[in-house]
């Protein structure tokens, strides 16, 4: 009996997402566009579609309300719903996914999204090495820069105090974080897997690591720690107090790294100063519009009210840094509510089937959403595509793998 191509396709679309999110957003989007075509081909050649029930029916729908909402009651209403397409693609990409999955198990999906984080974690390596070896870019371009056609695109990308990759360094140190804690979780099951895997992982895990300590992101930093102390806790309760003081000192070890690669000339823009700034505006936002705060995607056009002198090098900031703040202020507490309810219910079901099972992506998905958690705490990674997107389709895969553990 053949192959069913539309299977096929779904598995192609699922593993060249897995390979390309970490480093194109618009390639993983091209993936899914495969994907979404292969649903379509399943479902009109089968005559049926799979089933879509989740236990995150309720607070999908309960986010996308709110959501709703707080674009009604915006101070700049068409403005916020000009940005409601992207609360409703997070929750449509969530169910192509979560269908994708359960018609097509495509355990390769792993091995390809590993690669894409490995290449990303790459080419921010070379990057602070092309730094310390060459120097900064210069003005004038030197012998070993003329193969650059276009220098501050070089620049950019092959040149930097901090690994960044394709992206900014602080979404590039959470990517590289989600990679860590899922490296970790399979060095953790290794022994259901054989020595090949856990050496593999093992390899995997150290130079993601260097890469995400190299990305001088705090806010990763300790997020990933907090999935890593989680992971130990649930695997070795016992010798995991015992590790709480060794992690409290690599913890200190990393902010002194951090110290150290700002005076090396890797200052972030957004410093500890700054977000305090950012955060007195958007306690100001909640407390003028507590209920539905001032409208998705209003807080930097609101900020000049509650900001009227120029912020650093800036007239307006279009984010507090800080998931939850934002939230308070563009959604008002109707929003931050909702969300809560969504992040909840997504570690609670983790949760109850890490206990089932035990299984690698439950402890990967656990560990990461808690993690996450805190990573939102000076960074708004959930409104993040390249953060939210691998977030909310790891959560699927697990759902829908551990419904296929159940059934076995």
């Amino acid at each position: 009996m053949q192959p069913d191509p539309f299977k096929r396709l779904i598995r192609w679309g699922l593993c060249a997402w897995g390979l390309c999110q970490p480093v194109s957003i618009a390639g993983a989007n091209i993936a899914t566009g495969a994907v979404l075509a292969g649903l379509v081909g399943y479902a009109l050649r089968s005559r049926s579609f799979p089933a879509l029930r989740t236990p995150l029916e309720k607070p999908l729908g309960l986010y996308l309300a709110a959501a709703l909402l707080a674009c009604v009651f915006a101070q700049d209403p068409g403005e916020s719903l000009r940005h409601m397409n992207t609360e409703v693609h997070r929750v449509a990409l969530f169910y192509l996914f979560s269908a994708a999955f359960a018609v097509e198990a495509a355990p390769a999906v792993l091995g390809w999204w590993a690669a894409g984080f490995l290449v990303t974690a790459v080419i921010g390596l070379l990057q602070v090495f092309f730094w310390h070896a060459l120097g900064p870019f210069p003005e004038n371009a030197g012998p070993y820069y003329k193969w650059c056609e276009v220098p501050h695109f070089w620049q950019w990308i092959w040149f930097s105090s901090r690994a960044h990759g394709t992206i900014n360094a602080v979404s590039y140190g959470e990517i590289m974080g989600l990679a860590l804690v899922g490296g970790a979780s399979l060095v953790a099951v290794r022994r259901r897997l054989g020595v090949a895997v856990g050496r593999s992982a093992m390899a995997f895990c150290a130079l993601v690591c260097l890469a995400w300590v190299l990305s001088g992101t705090r806010g990763a930093w300790l997020g990933a720690l907090v999935s890593l102390g989680l992971l130990r806790a649930l695997l070795a309760p016992r010798r995991a107090v015992l590790e709480l003081a060794g992690a409290s000192l690599a913890a200190g070890m990393l902010v002194l790294v951090a110290g150290r690669m700002r005076n090396a000339g890797a200052l972030d823009a957004v410093s500890f100063t700054c977000r305090w700034e950012l955060w007195d505006v958007a306690l100001r936002m909640f407390r003028d519009h507590p209920v539905s705060g001032v409208g998705i995607h209003n807080f930097g056009a609101m900020f000049p009210r509650y900001h009227s002198v120029p912020f650093l090098w800036q007239q307006t900031w279009g984010d507090p840094h800080n998931l939850w703040l934002a939230q308070l202020a563009e959604r008002g507490v109707v929003g931050f509510t909702a969300l809560c309810l969504l992040l909840g219910a997504m570690i609670r079901q983790s949760w109850t089937r890490f206990r089932r099972s035990a299984s690698f992506l439950s402890l990967w998905c656990l560990t990461w959403l808690v993690g996450f958690l805190v990573m939102n705490l000076t960074e708004s990674a959930f409104q993040v595509a390249m953060l939210w997107m691998p977030t909310m389709i790891l959560y699927a895969w697990m759902e829908r793998a551990e419904e296929k553990i159940a059934a076995s």
